[in-house]
């Protein structure tokens, strides 16, 4: 186990993430809003912290629309 204190948090983000993967849309929406809530931006973390938080986002977002994608076709 990692001595960051930031690592509780992360492996949380990740359960939370693989479970919204195997869930229904609408259900798997409310878990990934809950946790956007959850990790918000409290403006404590570094700068380099923020941008990975930030780009961890974009990644989820881009993998949600080609998920999205993929069930239209």
């Amino acid at each position: 186990m990692s001595d960051d204190p930031d690592f509780p948090k992360a492996e949380h983000a990740l359960q939370v993430l693989r479970q919204a993967r195997l869930s229904r849309s609408e259900a798997a929406a409310i878990m990934v809003e809950d946790l956007a809530y959850e990790t918000a931006n409290t403006g404590l973390r570094t700068p380099e912290v923020e941008e990975a938080h930030q780009a961890a986002w974009i990644a989820i977002s881009a993998l949600a629309s080609a998920d999205g994608a993929l069930g239209a076709a």
